[in-house]
């Protein structure tokens, strides 16, 4: 069966003893949580993508000026690359059946996903101790979105040290 045939299949109104009936090819075979994957992955990307064309469009406008590149930030993306790396790592580790290369490997990740959490919150206060305020420009509340994004910074941020007051 054609994908356009699939299209305009109406299985609610057919009447008749066709052996193919009961649906089409399309998506026979997978399970109900990969196609819930997928649509999920598929609504992350449009999100990042919507998100990366807005950053896009509103640098052209005259109140933007960029933030000044934090050596921090470089450490948090090599972290954050590392624990990828580990990942998948690991997860060769388990498709193989070792379970303690499996232990260290999700104890390291965790270490380096700690490590670029405590990393991003740390550059959010050298921003913030450089007068780099969410109010005062444009580029500060993008970088506050990457911020945020990683919802599990918010419980452990110091005390009184909320971006979103100033």
């Amino acid at each position: 069966m054609s994908f356009f045939k699939s299209i305009f299949e109406k299985p609610w109104n057919y009447q008749g003893d066709d052996p193919n009936f009961g649906g089409s090819e399309i998506g026979q075979g997978l399970h109900p949580k990969r196609i819930a994957l997928r649509m999920f992955l598929g609504v992350v990307f449009v999100i990042f993508m919507l998100f990366i064309v807005a950053y896009f469009i509103r640098m052209e406008l005259d109140d933007w000026s960029p933030m000044p590149e934090s050596n921090l930030l470089w450490l948090n993306t090599l972290l954050l690359f590392i624990c990828s790396v580990i990942m998948q790592l690991t997860r060769g580790a388990a498709q193989k059946g070792v379970a303690q290369s499996v232990k260290y490997g999700m104890v390291a990740a965790g270490v380096f996903t700690l490590a670029f959490v405590y990393g991003q919150v740390s550059a959010w206060e050298e921003m913030n101790n450089a007068g780099y305020y969410l109010a005062s420009n444009p580029a500060n509340s993008f970088f506050l979105c990457t911020y945020r994004t990683s919802w599990i910074t918010y419980p452990w941020r110091p005390v009184g040290m909320d971006p979103v007051d100033f």
